[in-house]
């Protein structure tokens, strides 16, 4: 779902507070950790919902859109964030690029650029680019 209000963008420090903070209370899921994996090493950071649903091992990109929406909300309470009514936890993770912005058929998901640096310095994911190269083999 687009979003339609902005929120305050986190720090990389507040960001590896939070993810650290639920990750020592185990409340980030296996998969959303593959989620977020998946979504860094991903070429640009971007990818639809569906594809994100697919390398985690969800059956559609809805159950994508409801862990990532859950962990968003967690996070932004950690932080914390404010989300205006309305405003899905889907946004605390990623920006959106509207079908057919840059050639794609359905929604993208682009990895905030905060995301992506904390999740680095956490050691989740290897650091690497965020422009479009192809990934490594």
């Amino acid at each position: 779902m687009p979003q339609t209000h902005t929120i305050r963008t986190p720090t990389v420090r507040q960001y590896v507070a939070a993810f650290k903070a639920l990750d020592d209370r185990k409340a980030i899921s296996p998969k959303q950790r593959a989620m977020l994996a998946h979504h860094h090493a991903a070429s640009a950071h971007s990818v639809s919902a569906t594809l994100l649903a697919r390398k985690a091992g969800y059956k559609n990109y809805r159950a994508a859109n409801s862990q990532y929406g859950r962990l968003g909300c967690k996070i932004a309470a950690e932080i914390p964030v404010h989300l205006p009514a309305g405003y899905s936890g889907v946004g605390v993770i990623v920006d959106f690029v509207e079908p057919r912005y840059a050639g794609n058929e359905h929604w993208l998901w682009v990895l905030r650029p905060n995301v992506a640096k904390a999740l680095e310095r956490l050691g989740w994911v290897e650091a690497r680019t965020n422009l479009l190269y192809p990934p490594k083999s």
